[in-house]
């Protein structure tokens, strides 16, 4: 096949060509000697010898990233990274290409670990470029897929990475893995690199004597870091034990009780819909609430207010029934270890 008409079918296929084309496999090299000599002037039977042999397939591919690692992401939003498979190869291949998980503690790139818990969410999907460098969504690549790649072209794949779950700045390794098979696309490459040469013979190479390569990447999600702490506080004991101040106040009946719930967003991104649910002890009746002292406070705003809307049901925990509060949902901004973002609901029981 010629060089142009390779370029064209290349660029026919979106695949874009990196380099010449070099000699093609299975092609035959004939090389011819000539002898032509003389005895005393006179031509004699001249000699000719040829040495044959056919191009041996030279294997050898390699996968690569212009996107920075490790790609920033936010919790919920897929990122795509762009992936080159090129085939330098002097032959087309067909490759399988497969995505998968890293377990936390793979080095994911330099000098960054892989530290997200097994229990956390997350997705890979792999799709065609559309020629314009942008994923095809409409063409996902199964691992089950043979892609063809004429002989020293590329191939662009983007993967599709969609972490559902994860904690603040946890780093999601993958790797990237893609094997050469024969054009059918499901026979395996034999590698004859420790055979000896036949001329007449093709023979394949490996580079490396491996048919996969393989390519780590990673994702450095930023998320909210929602947090929940639960205090209660006396806040007056009733006759004759008002007299008891501070600390010294108790838990008795009749006195009264500050529940507080305290939401607190660490994280590099703002949580949304935060709903709280609160069910009280079997012991407090609807009467021993205050429905007055509902109230939020934030950082942004630390005067508490009262909240509207609080809706009260019921909860059946085992046999008995309990008072169950739902407050509105609400919005923490972004925060940071050092200064967290907040939002505080309290309310009063009379303890029976």
């Amino acid at each position: 096949m010629k060089i142009k008409q390779l370029f064209t079918l290349a660029l026919a296929a979106g695949i874009s060509a990196t380099s010449v084309a070099e000699t093609t496999y299975s092609t035959l090299i004939s090389n011819t000697a000539k002898l032509t000599y003389k005895v005393n002037n006179v031509d004699q039977v001249p000699d000719e010898k040829k040495a044959d042999f056919v191009v041996d397939r030279k294997v050898r591919f390699s996968l690569s990233s212009i996107t920075a690692l490790p790609s920033a992401v936010t919790v919920g939003t897929p990122q795509f990274i762009l992936y080159t498979l090129t085939n330098d190869s002097n032959a087309d291949l067909a490759f399988k290409l497969s995505p998968s998980d890293s377990a936390p503690g793979v080095t994911a790139y330099t000098s960054a670990v892989d530290d997200t818990d097994t229990s956390l969410s997350i997705s890979y999907n792999l799709y065609e470029d559309n020629g314009s460098g942008a994923p095809d969504t409409s063409k996902e690549i199964l691992s089950s897929d043979a892609m063809t790649v004429l002989q020293s072209t590329d191939l662009k794949v983007h993967l599709r990475i969609a972490p559902n779950q994860a904690n603040d700045m946890n780093i999601f390794a993958h790797v990237l893995t893609t094997t050469a098979y024969e054009t059918d696309g499901a026979t395996a490459l034999v590698d004859n690199s420790a055979d000896k040469w036949v001329a007449e013979t093709v023979q394949t190479v490996l580079e490396n004597n491996a048919d996969f390569r393989t390519f780590t990447g990673a994702v450095q999600v930023t998320a909210a870091e929602v947090t929940l702490e639960k205090t209660a506080t006396i806040l007056s004991n009733p006759e004759p034990f008002d007299g008891l101040a501070g600390d010294q106040m108790k838990a008795i009946p009749g006195a009264k009780v500050l529940y507080s719930m305290i939401v607190k967003n660490t994280g590099s991104e703002a949580a949304t819909a935060i709903a709280v649910i609160d069910i009280l002890p079997f012991e407090i009746k609807d009467g021993d609430i205050d429905k007055t002292t509902y109230k939020v406070a934030t950082t942004a705003n630390p005067t508490p207010v009262t909240i509207s809307g609080v809706v009260q049901g019921t909860e059946t925990i085992g046999s008995d029934i309990h008072i169950k509060l739902t407050f509105p949902e609400y919005t923490i901004p972004a925060g940071s270890i050092a200064d967290p973002k907040t939002v505080t609901i309290s309310f009063e029981v009379t303890l029976p």
